[in-house]
């Protein structure tokens, strides 16, 4: 057996290994277990995780026979219980890997791409588990969309000084080509800049 197919076997072997280490789903169903019944299926309900849709405060609280108001408070409590550092050792594998990702992409990625990156096949589970995992991880934060960006996530500690001298770095790539660029081309390219160095 040549060398180059025992490396080609020894790397698939690695990358299924750590797919199968790689489950959001399972990490958010072990997290969700550690609240107790009605948090629980708060939670589960807001954030589409049983794929039956996002609900509104009022629809869950209507089913429940408590107000909007209530149903609020409960998501935000049982929020607050699963970002307790105790809680987020669960999430350590998933939050790894989309570490990993970010640090590839300068720490700063869109939505639909950081998603696409991720998981290969899109199934609804497996997206709303992994933005339910982006929200109560401390790690990550949401960036809303503003007049010059759609929004995006950031690693937690990266300064927005970051992202502005993307933006100049972006801008001045094209003005440079005087082309479009598909997105993986302008990555390569912000690669070679001293930025990423």
């Amino acid at each position: 057996m040549s060398q180059g197919l025992i490396l080609d076997k020894t790397i698939k072997s690695e990358r299924e290994a750590e797919e199968q280490d790689f489950d959001p789903v399972e990490a958010v169903y072990k997290l969700l277990k550690k609240l107790k019944r009605r948090p629980r299926q708060i939670i589960i309900s807001r954030f589409n995780l049983n794929g039956e849709g996002f609900r509104t405060l009022e629809s869950i609280g209507r089913e429940l026979g408590i107000t909007r108001e209530r149903v609020r408070q409960i998501e935000e409590e049982a929020l607050n219980i699963l970002k307790k550092k105790i809680y987020q050792k669960i999430l350590t594998k998933v939050t790894e890997k989309i570490s990993d990702v970010f640090s590839e992409h300068g720490n700063i990625i869109g939505e639909k791409s950081l998603l696409s990156l991720l998981i290969s096949k899109r199934t609804q589970n497996i997206r709303a588990a992994l933005l339910f995992i982006l929200q109560v991880s401390p790690l990550f934060k949401k960036i809303k969309e503003t007049d010059r960006t759609y929004e995006f996530w950031v690693k937690r500690k990266t300064p927005m000084s970051n992202f502005d001298q993307i933006i100049k770095l972006t801008q001045n790539i094209l003005e440079k080509e005087k082309r479009v660029l598909s997105g993986e081309i302008v990555l390569q390219r912000l690669k070679r800049t001293v930025y990423w160095k």
